[in-house]
């Protein structure tokens, strides 16, 4: 999952976020800590069966199945988006650093990461 590529962003903030990304991937494997619990809570909540394997390479805003996709605006289909986005910053503010939460700079990124891991990661 390298949606900060090595080499291109080279500051201090991107190496540690790589490092907690990393981090929390492994919690994950190990089922271990509240980021496991935090993420196998969601998936209960949307009744998510994720699929078995590594994360894809890239993040996207995977959805539960059945989602109405994005040209859908009825106000049923905004309130499930909104409630997803905030189960999943739920997620972040659970187990990520408050000094990456910042969601002027972080929230795209932290989303499509956690809707990732939710829908299309399971280790076993």
């Amino acid at each position: 999952m390298s949606s900060l590529p090595d080499g291109y962003f080279d500051s201090d903030t991107a190496k540690q976020l790589r490092r907690l990304k990393r981090e929390l991937v492994l919690a994950l494997y190990l089922r271990c800590d509240e980021y496991w619990e935090a993420i196998s809570d969601m998936r209960a909540r949307w009744n998510i069966a994720p699929v078995v394997g590594l994360p894809p390479p890239t993040l996207s805003e995977a959805s539960p199945e059945g989602w109405p996709e994005p040209p859908d605006s009825s106000e049923e289909a905004h309130k499930l988006r909104e409630r997803w986005w905030f189960d999943l910053v739920a997620i972040r503010d659970r187990v990520v650093p408050e000094p990456y939460r910042d969601w002027q700079y972080f929230s795209l990124f932290w989303r499509k990461f956690f809707s990732t891991i939710v829908r299309k990661c399971k280790t076993t």
